[in-house]
This record gives C-alpha cells, structure tokens and sequence, in this order.
C-alpha cells in the first residue's frame, strides 16, 4: 500500500484545494489593500484625522483571517495524519513522522514537486576597512538547496574588533540581521515579509590551530616549516604533506606573502603537480574528525607573480585513496581556480564542501595543481576551513574569512537572498503551501523537488 498523492482523495488533491482556498484569501487581502491605499492617499493631505476609524478596520479585514485559515490548517494536519495512518499506522504517531513518511514515499515513488530557486549575494556596504572573504551557501549540509529560505536583504555588520574591543585581529565578531517578519503573518498575502534573525558570527583567522569552531586546519598561514631546505613534510608540526621536491617544484616565499612571514609557492615549468594533503584526525594535531552532513566553506588566498600559460589549481576533500568524497547527493567536493585568471594582488578563492553520512575512515583537504603550472608561480596563503553557521534557521550559510586587514567595528556588508517560491504570486506552490501549512523550513524537511515537477501546482491554483 502507499499514500495516494493524486487523483480523487489524493494527499496532494486535497492539500491543492485547501491551498486554493487560502489563494482565493490572499487576493482579497492584496486586493483590500491596494484600494486602502487608494483611500489613504485621498486623505493624506487633509482630513487625516477623518481616516482614522476607517483604517483601523483595514488592519482588521486584512490580517483578520484567522478563523477560517485557522480552520484550514487544522485540516490540512489532519488530512496527512489520517491518510498515513491508514497506510503506515506506525507512521502516524505524529505531524512530523507522517510528513516524513510522505516524503520517503514520494523518494521512492520518484515523485517530485516544483523547485524553488534560490540564490544569496554577499557585497560590501561603502567602504569597508577590513579586507576578508564571505562565502555564503544555499545548500544544506546533506546537500539539498534551502528552498525554503526567505528573500531578504540581511546586513552582516562587525559589531566588535581588535581596534578597541580588545579581540584577537582576524577573530572580530560579526552579526547577521535580517528583515521584520513582524507584520506579515503565514497566512497573509505579503508573506513572508523577512526572517527577523539574529545571528553572531565571528571571523575565521589562519593564526588558529586546530580550532572546533574557527579554523580546523593547522599551519593554514605556512608559518611552520622544516628542514634544512624547507619543506613540509607532516612532521614538527606542519601538518602539511607536500608531494614534489622541496626547492624546485615548491618553495617557502619569504617575499611580499599574503600576511605573516611565508606563503607557500608552487614553481612554474617543471612538469610536477604538486600537491598539499592535510589530513583530519591524524598524530600531527590537525583537527578532531569532520561530522557528517555537515557544510564547510573553505578560503585561501592566491595570486601569480607573472604571465601564467597555463595551470589549474585544484582544492577537493579526498579520502585515504585521494578519491574525491562526494556528498550526499553524489555532487563532488571539489573547486578549481585557473592560474591565468589569478592576478598579481591576492585575491580569495573559495567553494563549500558537504560531507557524506557515512564518513570515509581518512579524510583530507588536498590543494594541487591538477593542470602543470607554467609561464609565472603561483604562491597561496592563509588556507581556512569552517563549518558554516547558518543565520537562521533553514537560512543560507555563512563564513566570514579575515583577510590582510583586520575588519573594523562597523564595517558590514548586505546578504541579500532571494526566492522564486516556484514563480507562483502568493505561495501558490506545494514547497510554499506545505511550509505553509506545516512549518517545514522548523522542521527541516524538504519535500522531493524538481523544474519538471510530476506533481502539478495547478492542483492549487486552477
């Protein structure tokens, strides 16, 4: 047996008939509203105080529908509980197991509702003074998109530094703020108006070692090196393991590095891929394991110091084989950079690794030049990985990376996201109707989506 989805009595059928009811709602509300603020307009200039009674109602007949979306929630939650009780009792103990049990379903069954698409910016307001990096995610950690998230503009602002609040430099503590949600309810016309976050986030410095909630790698700003001919070679405490010959395919640079005193710079026209390993877990100190499922965003900073012909960077999460991990979508965990369009001023290069459920029993950040240099080098610095920290809940993810200069308190910059909720004017989509109705993007459950839906909005909306 299985829960229908469609037809007379299917889940989806029913649900698109309750979600029409709250569409035919939501354009009386946004209808109200237009020809209010007509009537408002009338009397802007004079006769304000004539006004006030009549928009008092306003509030009411707009947002006052709470009887009967009221009703139709109640409905909706009653209908996916009984119809998997009737199925899969087990299944039924409550809201959250039937949804899921819906969902798994539909996974089997390869059903599928339509996507959402999602997208997130991050770009500097002004002039900041600090130079770091922002990557930003709308996927999760098992990768499946946030299609859940809500469109706004969030401000991420440096609310403490190292100037005059006595933090460590690289270390300043950043928060994420997004719009008021406060006026537009889940069932109104104008939902959702903003997600009212309120996140702490703090810069992530290469300086820290091994660190659980900053920098996990060791030695990211290849201070630390060994031998007569430094090399890194994992041992007194380098953490890294290089492959190629010390000297000639690779060299520490004392010369102009990013920050500090070295970077680590990959020789041109000598045939070699070289290669950097650090592996999590290992004797040499680097870090305690990655979790599962789990997203890390990962930045390093590059530049050539010439013309460049040819060379492709490459930065991927391998296992103990140096096979490429994959997520739990089967998307590969591997970014590159092309040498040539580097420049000769450092600049970030950055991507976001997912970890699988089940984790490989050796994982390690390789850097390497996949494609042979040639022409110019090319030397890196301040190599970070990071969990991302989302800024709320079912929101994209964020990492913030200092850069050459520490960030300065109230330096910020605008996160701004959007969401097509499918193309549909009120919500009217099933990913939209069922965070609607149940409060998927608390829950985290993400139904099966795709552009080619075989479950069709028009149940909605038709």
């Amino acid at each position: 047996m299985s829960v229908a989805l469609t037809g007379t009595g299917g889940f989806f059928t029913r649900l698109g008939k309750l979600g029409k009811l709250l569409y035919a709602v939501n354009g009386d509300q946004s209808g109200y509203a237009t020809v209010f603020g007509e009537i408002a307009a009338q009397y802007a200039s004079t006769l304000k105080d004539r006004y006030g009674a009549l928009a008092t109602a306003e509030t009411g007949l707009i947002r006052g529908q709470s009887a009967i979306v009221s009703a139709v929630q109640q409905l909706a939650q009653q209908t996916v509980l009984d119809m998997v009780a009737a199925d899969q009792p087990a299944a039924a103990r409550n809201l959250t197991d039937a949804l899921n049990e819906v969902r798994r379903q539909m996974l089997a069954s390869g059903d599928t509702i339509k996507a959402s698409a999602v997208a997130v910016t991050v770009a500097a307001l002004g002039t900041p003074t600090g130079s770091g990096a922002f990557v930003a995610s709308t996927k999760r950690g098992d990768g499946l998109t946030l299609e859940l998230l809500f469109p706004e503009t969030g401000r991420l602002v440096c609310e403490a530094d190292s100037y005059s609040d006595g933090l460590t430099a690289g270390r300043e503590r950043f928060r994420y703020v997004g719009e008021s949600g406060l006026n537009a309810g889940v069932f109104d016309y104008d939902w959702p108006a903003g997600s009212d976050a309120n996140q702490t986030l703090t810069a992530v410095s290469a300086d820290q070692n091994a660190s659980t909630t900053g920098n996990l790698l060791t030695n990211g700003n290849f201070e630390t090196w060994t031998g007569g001919t430094p090399t890194l070679d994992g041992t007194s405490g380098t953490a890294w393991v290089a492959t190629g010959t010390a000297g000639t395919d690779f060299a520490r640079n004392p010369t102009t590095p990013f920050r500090g005193g070295y970077d680590f710079e990959f020789k041109p026209g000598t045939g070699a891929n070289t290669a950097l390993t650090q592996t999590f877990g290992a004797a040499t100190g680097t870090t305690a394991a990655l979790k599962p499922l789990t997203s890390y965003a990962v930045n390093l900073w590059a530049k050539r110091t010439g013309s460049v012909s040819a060379g492709v960077l490459t930065v991927e999460l391998v296992d103990g084989s140096n096979a490429v991990i994959a997520d739990a979508q089967s998307a590969n965990n591997s970014f590159t950079q092309s040498c040539s369009a580097l420049t000769t001023i450092y600049a970030a290069v950055n991507g976001v690794f997912r970890t699988p459920g089940v984790l490989p029993a050796t994982m390690k950040l390789r850097v390497r030049m996949s494609t042979a240099l040639t022409g110019a080098a090319v030397r890196i610095d301040d190599v970070c990985l990071t969990p991302l920290t989302a800024a709320y809940q079912g929101g994209p993810g964020l990492a913030i990376f200092s850069g050459a200069t520490p960030f300065l308190k109230t330096d910020a910059w605008t996160a701004a996201a959007t969401n097509n909720r499918g193309g549909a004017s009120y919500g009217a989509t099933f990913q939209c109707l069922l965070d609607r109705f149940f409060g998927l993007r608390a829950l985290g459950i993400l139904f099966p989506s795709s552009g080619s839906p075989t479950i069709a909005d028009s149940l909605i909306s038709a």
